[in-house]
């Protein structure tokens, strides 16, 4: 009996120990609940370690520490308390979504998406939520999901930079591009220097071909230290669209010069410099473009015209023949493809394309010059004659066009016409030898004998000592009745060892009316021996 007394006291003392025991350890998860409450995660996560430790019932415990954890940033100890409530069948909204919010913080998209939408499901709202549901379904690509989630955090209330641009980034990656626009502004407008909405505003407008709007945000970039050589490559190609040349060579150079080899680049580079007159680096980026397999038409045209301007004619004739079989058919082509070919001699090619060019329209006296230049080689003194016509109408202070035309009429017999020619082309370059020389002998041809001595003559003074200048001298001073100066020009021409009975003749008689009979009588016994 007194065995049984004893054994029932110590039934009873152990119960209620652990009623005891439970009920302090009820206290403790309130006032453990109550610490997370008031943001004393720290404190709280310890009283809940305690109770776990201590071997509390409730499995709630595990999801509670997990919240504290998670707002520890402790995101491991937090997903695994989280698990270990999942497992102990805790099925709470608040389990999903802190579960899911970890794994977000983890890097494990997937997992943070499937937890955060079955929270969600379960009635979750929390910005935090719908922003990280918004991240993970961004990252899994789910682009029209993430803006679903973001479209609901913006409807919280919160201006937050970060949302805006990721939303307008969503909308990015789905190609609508206009829709982006507005999102990325708003980014900028919350946080001004957020160079990620900058930049990506920067490639919105590009898409949408706003080139201006797109350069101004790419220069800002650059301005603020950036250094890719994506936006220069980016500037240069709107500042090319733009026709800003300048622009693109400059930020297209740098490209050029970071060694990236994109024909397209080389490009819209050769072109723009092209465009400014720098034909030295239009052939370097051009003939670059070509050598990656650019083929279109514009790159060889202005390619032979900066090569004709370097004076590398065989490469102009050959650039600007392709671009002519690839379709350009400009008056320009065929003008500087002609006056190559002249440059090369090649006479017949150069008048074919120099002719067309005039058919398109050239009105330019160089190219007026040349058909004529051409024309005069094949004794088609005619056509000079009229091709230089057209080149005087352009261009009347040229003095070898003057003369040229001269000499063309002086080769058809027109040789009173020729001299206004040779008068205006000396007026235009006093020391032009060749045009006196041409004068001289159009006047001798229409018997203007003093005309034709007086010119001769300048020749003489300036050092010309040709046999036949001294023979025409004497001719004409002889018909003139000059003797005297007769025979001392055909004196000249007789010492040379010509023998010309009509020299010796004059000569003679020259000298029989200078009252030289010794000389006199030679000369004529020369002329008769003729």
């Amino acid at each position: 009996m007194r065995v049984k007394l004893i054994l029932a006291f110590l039934f009873f003392a152990t119960v209620t120990f652990a009623q005891r025991q439970d009920s302090l350890l009820n206290v403790q998860w309130e006032a453990a609940q109550k610490k997370l409450k008031a943001g004393d995660a720290n404190d709280a996560a310890v009283l809940f370690s305690q109770l776990i430790n201590s071997g509390f019932a409730n499995k709630e415990v595990y999801a509670k520490r997990g919240v504290a954890y998670y707002q520890l940033k402790d995101y491991n100890k937090a997903k695994a308390d989280f698990d270990e409530a999942f497992k102990a069948r805790i099925n709470t909204t608040e389990l999903f979504e802190y579960r899911g919010n970890a794994k977000y913080n983890l890097d494990d998209y997937q997992g943070a998406a499937g937890d955060l939408e079955k929270a969600v499901s379960m009635g979750a709202n929390s910005f935090e939520t719908y922003v990280n549901l918004g991240n993970a379904k961004f990252r899994m690509d789910s682009y029209r999901d993430a803006i679903t989630n973001y479209d609901k955090a913006i409807a919280i209330g919160k201006a937050d930079a970060v949302l805006y641009n990721n939303r307008g980034k969503a909308k990015f990656n789905l190609q609508d591009y206009k829709g982006s626009l507005p999102d990325f502004d708003k980014a900028i407008e919350l946080k001004p220097g957020y160079d990620k909405a900058v930049e990506n505003r920067a490639e919105a407008r590009y898409k949408l071909q706003d080139w201006k709007g797109s350069i101004a945000d790419f220069e800002k970039l650059l301005s603020g230290g950036r250094a890719d050589v994506e936006i220069y490559q980016k500037v240069g190609t709107a500042k090319f669209a733009l026709n800003d040349y300048k622009g693109t060579a400059d930020a297209l150079t740098i490209v050029a010069n970071k060694s990236v080899k994109d024909k397209d680049v080389f490009r819209m580079l050769g072109l723009s410099l092209a465009q400014q007159g720098d034909c030295a680096g239009a052939v370097k980026g051009l003939s670059a473009a070509v050598s990656m397999g650019v083929s279109d038409k514009d790159v060889f045209n202005q390619l032979g015209i900066c090569q004709y301007r370097n004076k590398e004619y065989a490469s102009a004739i050959e650039s600007l023949s392709r671009a002519i079989n690839a379709g350009i058919s400009t008056k320009e082509a065929f003008l500087y493809k002609g006056n190559a070919e002249l440059a090369q001699k090649d006479n017949d090619n150069a008048l074919k394309d120099l002719e067309k060019a005039v058919s398109l329209g050239v009105n330019d006296a160089e190219a007026h010059k040349n058909i004529g230049d051409i024309r005069f080689m094949k004794n088609d003194f005619a056509g000079a004659v009229k091709a230089y016509d057209n080149a005087i109408a352009q261009s009347a202070n040229d003095p070898v066009m003057f003369n040229n035309r001269g000499k063309a009429k002086f080769n058809l017999q027109d040789y009173k016409g020729s001299i206004p020619d040779f008068d205006k082309a000396l007026e235009l370059k006093p020391n032009y030898d060749k045009a006196l020389e041409n004068r001289a002998e159009a006047k001798y041809k229409i018997q203007d004998w003093k005309g034709s001595v007086a010119d001769f003559e300048k020749m003489l003074a300036a050092g010309r000592a040709d046999v036949e200048i001294y023979q025409k001298v004497g001719t004409a001073k002889y018909t003139l009745n000059d003797y005297k100066g007769a025979a001392d020009a055909l004196n000249v021409v007789a010492q040379k060892g010509v023998k010309d009975k009509d020299l010796f003749k004059m000569l003679g008689l020259s000298q029989a009316n200078s009252g030289n009979c010794v000389e006199a009588s030679k000369a004529l016994s020369a002329a008769v021996s003729m």
